[in-house]
């Protein structure tokens, strides 16, 4: 920058981004402060350890986590896209495996309003909406209740 500050870092290996003990890539807010990072293998966004993107907003608070293996969103056990509110609550969250949407036990996305109520929830297995029972779509009022739903088996809508 012109302030003298440093604008982003970049690592590569062999013309692709890459860095084992860090992240392959930094960007930098006018004020030194971390915009975001990075995190790659052999040109692919991955990490085992944690997200392989972190966004932080101008204020400092971290704005949203993604986490990727090989290149596709993954995570095990929690969300694999998480995007936080300034007060460190959770706005949205997504769960992948393999990167497809899927979540065995509980709604694949999430989103919630300000006030921490469900604003969206939405089931998938494999990559497609489904839920044997109930509404594999769920959209909710502010006051938790419910504004409509949809069904789908292995993605397709039931009537």
């Amino acid at each position: 920058y012109k302030n003298g500050f440093v604008e982003s870092e970049h690592y590569y290996v062999n013309g692709k981004y890459h860095r084992e003990d860090g992240p392959s890539y930094t960007q930098y807010y006018e004020d030194a402060s971390v915009e975001r990072e990075f995190y790659s293998l052999n040109g692919k966004k991955h990490r085992e350890d944690g997200p392989a993107i972190i966004k932080f907003s101008e204020d400092g608070y971290i704005y949203s986590k993604e986490y990727y293996i090989n290149g596709k969103s993954h995570r095990e056990n929690g969300p694999a896209f998480i995007k936080y509110n300034k007060d460190a609550s959770i706005e949205l969250e997504e769960y992948y495996i393999n990167g497809k949407l899927h979540r065995e036990n509980g709604p694949a996305i999430s989103s919630y309003y300000e006030n921490g109520h469900i604003a969206y929830d939405a089931y998938y297995i494999n990559g497609k909406a489904h839920k044997e029972e109930g509404s594999a779509k769920i959209w909710y009022n502010e006051d938790n209740s419910i504004e409509s739903e949809e069904y789908y088996i292995h993605g397709v809508e039931q009537n």
